[in-house]
């Protein structure tokens, strides 16, 4: 049975071999397992990213869209992506499509219209990220036509949402869509593989305490308010360093702000490492891991902290609270605001007995949400819903 996969995720070529960033490649290994053959339909660009992650499993082939880097590009390219996707649809048993993007839903529509078995990927929500929280550079006349795109978009959404199974990622946008379809099932994004969760250990030193974030720089993810805290944490004394892994639009804002903070030999800057060993030498070598998001999903590097035995500090915010409980797997905080980042921090440093209870019991979420567990989950409700796929090569 051949899967066809449709999303927005860009990966790249240089000549010889297919790669990409961040989790998706590893999900589409784990995806890979229950079907004889994969068909990734993304964008592809010329090159080799830092950090690059090439897909190992050999069922896995591409189908490469153009690429783009903005919605206006999308819009341009959008017929040669649905002529792309409408002449290969014949060939795939079944379309997984990920959303929210127009890739995605072109990717239902095609699947809609040919009578495919399909299922949806929700992982983000952009109504929230753009219309609520204006997470755009976009200004003026710029503005309002990103927002009435995206406010047409989201009909397009709520339309394959209500004729499709689909797997929202995380309680936020789970409930959001449960509550116009029926198909809708609770997912968590995760790349954490069995195979990886760490003994439960507390390595927490009172001499220096070592703060850590993973992610994209981008103003979404309320690093300005994270240094804010470091600042009063180290104005009351204590020996903070914060290693900032990712990289991103605001790196020079962060750096400029660390100088005026007087703290520049504090905020280290790491780049962008890929998923393995070196990403996981930096969660294991941390005290305390910060997510100070003033918009999230669900969040994988929270799991990834967790499996590596590291105590969490997030704000409660989007689909975190999907997999910290505060208080017994992190702490959960209001987002903006530095005073009450800098407040759990120190407790967690502090309070022994809380701080190995949290990591016992994110090393229990980081277990109840491995990539296979999760992606078997997934499947078996496929098997579920359309049931005609019986017999066939699926799980």
């Amino acid at each position: 049975m051949t899967l066809g996969v449709v999303s927005l995720k860009l990966f790249y070529f240089d000549g010889r071999e297919y790669v990409t960033t961040g989790g998706f490649g590893r999900q589409m290994e784990e995806l890979a397992r229950h079907f004889d053959d994969v068909v990734l339909c993304v964008p592809v660009a010329r090159g080799t990213p830092s950090g690059a992650y090439r897909i190992s499993s050999p069922n896995v082939t591409y189908c490469p869209l153009p690429p783009y880097r903005t919605q206006p590009e999308l819009l341009r390219a959008a017929p040669l992506i649905a002529w792309k996707i409408f002449r290969n649809i014949g060939k795939w048993d079944i379309v997984n499509a990920r959303l929210p993007d127009l890739t995605g839903w072109l990717g239902f529509l095609a699947a809609h219209i040919a009578g495919k078995p399909v299922f949806i990927s929700l992982v983000g929500d952009w109504g929230e990220a753009i219309l609520v929280r204006g997470e755009t550079k976009a200004r003026g006349v710029a503005l309002q036509a990103l927002r009435t795109y995206i406010r047409a978009y989201l009909c397009l959404e709520r339309f394959a949402v209500r004729r499709a199974l689909t797997f929202a990622c995380g309680r936020a946008l789970y409930d959001k869509y449960a509550a116009i379809a029926q198909n809708v099932k609770l997912t968590v994004w995760t790349t954490v593989r069995e195979e990886e969760l760490v003994p439960v250990r507390d390595t927490c030193r009172s001499d220096e305490i070592r703060l850590l974030f993973v992610g994209r720089l981008t103003r979404a993810k309320g690093l300005h308010y994270l240094l804010e805290a470091v600042a009063a944490l180290r104005s009351r004394g204590r020996n903070v360093v914060l290693d900032l892994v990712g990289d991103g639009e605001l790196r020079a804002e962060l750096a400029e702000q660390a100088r005026a903070l007087g703290m520049e030999s504090a905020i280290r800057f790491r780049g962008y490492k890929t998923l393995g060993d070196e990403l996981f030498g930096f969660y294991r070598g941390a005290d305390v891991f910060v997510l100070p998001s003033i918009s999230e999903g669900t969040p994988k590097v929270i799991l990834e902290a967790m499996a590596n035995a590291v105590p969490v500090v997030a704000t409660d915010v989007g689909g975190v609270a999907t997999v910290v409980a505060s208080g017994e797997s992190g702490m959960l905080v209001p987002p903006k605001s530095p005073e009450a980042l800098s407040s759990a921090i120190a407790r967690v440093v502090d309070e022994g007995d809380l701080r190995r209870r949290l990591i016992e019991g994110g090393m229990n979420a980081a277990r109840a949400h491995t990539v296979e567990g999760e992606t078997a989950a997934l499947v078996g409700a496929v098997r579920e819903k359309y049931p005609e796929l019986e017999g066939r090569e699926l799980g």
